[in-house]
C-alpha cells in the first residue's frame, strides 16, 4: 500500500488576529458569519482615548547654607576645680554615711540616742517566770561597744532611765526599764549554760537586760516573747525619768558597785554623820521593781539604804532572786514580798513614816560620774561586815524618799492618782502615812 504524498510551496495566509482567522474559517465552512464577542481594537482605542506619553519629571533641592563658624566658649577659672570639688564632696558624702551607719559621733559616750533608733539584736533570752522573759540585748555594730569600752558608760545609780522598744509592724514603741546585767557562757558538767552576772568590765558596758510579762492585748510583749535568739530590736533612749537629788553625801567619795560575788566586795567606812545620805523605800508590783534594781546593781548606787516593798500575783513572778539576797547580805536593801497566792497584801500596817530628807548641797551637778571607792575598814568584805552585831550604821533609819512604780491601779491604791502632769495630790496609803508630792515620785510600769 503506497500512499502518495503532496509537496509543494506552502501558502501562507496572513491573519491578523483571531478574529480575521474566524471569518475565514466561516467562509469555507459556508457558515453563517456571527458577531464576534471579541471587540475591534479601534473600538477599544476610542473607549480609551488618546493616549499621554508618560515623562519622568526630577526635583533637585539645593543643600543647606553653611553654618559660620562660631568660637568655642570661653572657660572660666572655677570650672578647671570642678573634678577636684566633685571628689571632695563624694569623701564628705561617704564619711556622713559611715557616720551614720555605725553612729560614732564626736564626744558620744552612749550606744544609744533620743534622735532616732538604733539597731541591736537579741543575743540570749531565758524564762525567768510564768509569761515572764529576760532578753539579752547587744548592740549591733562592734563600734558602740569600744564607745563604751573608751571610758562611757549608761549606768549610775543616781537616775531612773528607761528605752523605748519599737514594734516593726503596727509603728508603736512602749518604754521598758534595762537592767545591767548579762549572760555570760560557762561549762557546768560537760553542758554549756548561761549564768547571769553584772556588768563589770568595759567589754561588756553595752549589753543590758529587758524583763518583759505577756499581756493577751499587749501588743508590744507579744511581739517581743515572739522573737528567736537573733532578732533585731531597735531602742531609743535613754529617758530619764527620776533623778535623785544631790546632797552632800554624793561629795563623799562613791560606794563599790555591787559584785556577783559578795564575799569579794570591800567593808565600807562609816559614812560622816555631817553627810548621812537618804534612804528610799520603792513600792513596786510586777515588772515595776525593775527600776529598783536597775539603781541598785548600776555603778555609784544610793549611800543609804533601800526598802523594796514588791507585791505579786505568785512567787514564780519574781525574778533574780539570787541578786536580792547578795543585796541583802551586804546590808544595802532589804525585800518585803506580798504575795496574792499566799493572801499577803500591801496594807497601811506596812507603809513606813517618812523622816526629813536631807539638805541638797549647794553645788549641784548636772551629772554625778563614779569616781573614787570609800576605802576598805577593818572587816575583811561587807558580808562580814554587816553580820557582825556590833556594826551599827548610821544611815539605818525611816526612808526620806518613796518611788512607785507598776500598773495604774496599784499607783492609785499605793500614792494616788498622779493625774495628767503627775502632780495630784499623794492619796492611798502614802497619803495616809504624811508621805507628800515633795517625796514621793509615782510612775509607770516601764
Amino acid at each position: 500500500m503506497s500512499i502518495a504524498l503532496r509537496t509543494g510551496p506552502i501558502r501562507k495566509i496572513p491573519v491578523r488576529n483571531f478574529s480575521s482567522c474566524l471569518l475565514l474559517h466561516q467562509k469555507k465552512k459556508n457558515v453563517p458569519a456571527k458577531k464576534s464577542w471579541f471587540a475591534d481594537e479601534s473600538q477599544i482605542q476610542q473607549k480609551r482615548g488618546p493616549t499621554t506619553p508618560i515623562q519622568r519629571v526630577t526635583y533637585e533641592y539645593p543643600p543647606p547654607p553653611k553654618a559660620k563658624p562660631q568660637p568655642p566658649p570661653e572657660s572660666s577659672a572655677w570650672r578647671k576645680h570642678i573634678p577636684m570639688l566633685v571628689g571632695v564632696a563624694g569623701v564628705l558624702w561617704a564619711g556622713y554615711a559611715l557616720n551614720y551607719i555605725f553612729n560614732i559621733q564626736e564626744g558620744e559616750q552612749t550606744t544609744l540616742t533620743l534622735n532616732k533608733f538604733t539597731a541591736y539584736k537579741i543575743t540570749y533570752r531565758e524564762q525567768v517566770g510564768p509569761n515572764l522573759i529576760a532578753i539579752e540585748l547587744s548592740p549591733k555594730y562592734s563600734a558602740h561597744m569600744d564607745i563604751l569600752t573608751n571610758g562611757g558608760t549608761l549606768w549610775n545609780g543616781k537616775k531612773l532611765w528607761s528605752v523605748q522598744v519599737k514594734h516593726p509592724e503596727i509603728q508603736i514603741a512602749r518604754k521598758y526599764t534595762p537592767l545591767p546585767l548579762y549572760y555570760m557562757q560557762s561549762r557546768e558538767n560537760g553542758e554549756e549554760k548561761a549564768l547571769l552576772r553584772i556588768l563589770g568590765s568595759a567589754p561588756d558596758e553595752g549589753r543590758l537586760v529587758l524583763v518583759v510579762k505577756k499581756y493577751d492585748d499587749g501588743e508590744m510583749s507579744r511581739y517581743l516573747h515572739s522573737l528567736p535568739v537573733g532578732s533585731e530590736v531597735e531602742l531609743r533612749g535613754p529617758y530619764v525619768e527620776h533623778k535623785f537629788p544631790y546632797t552632800h553625801a554624793d561629795m563623799s567619795p562613791v560606794r563599790e558597785p555591787m559584785l556577783d560575788l559578795p564575799t569579794r566586795m570591800k567593808a565600807e567606812k562609816p559614812i560622816d554623820p555631817a553627810a548621812i545620805p537618804d534612804n528610799i523605800a520603792f513600792f513596786t508590783a510586777g515588772t515595776g521593781i525593775a527600776p529598783a534594781l536597775q539603781t541598785l546593781l548600776s555603778r555609784n548606787p544610793p549611800k543609804g539604804f533601800t526598802h523594796v516593798y514588791h507585791s505579786v500575783r505568785s512567787r514564780q513572778d519574781i525574778p533574780f532572786t539570787r541578786f536580792m539576797l547578795f543585796l541583802e547580805k551586804v546590808g544595802r536593801a532589804k525585800f518585803h514580798f506580798y504575795v496574792d497566792d499566799e493572801n499577803k497584801f500591801l496594807t497601811l500596817q506596812d507603809i513606813p513614816k517618812p523622816v526629813p530628807k536631807q539638805p541638797r548641797a549647794l553645788d549641784t551637778p548636772e551629772e554625778v560620774e563614779p569616781t573614787d571607792v570609800q576605802p576598805a575598814s577593818t572587816w575583811p568584805n561587807a558580808v562580814a561586815q554587816f553580820a557582825d552585831k556590833s556594826y551599827k550604821p548610821n544611815y539605818l533609819k525611816g526612808p526620806s524618799l518613796a518611788v512607785v512604780c507598776g500598773p495604774p491601779g496599784y499607783i492609785a491604791y499605793v500614792a494616788g492618782n498622779p493625774g495628767f502632769n503627775n502632780d495630784a495630790p499623794v492619796a492611798g496609803l502614802l497619803g495616809e502615812s504624811n508621805w507628800t508630792s515633795e517625796n514621793v515620785t509615782r510612775m509607770s510600769e516601764f
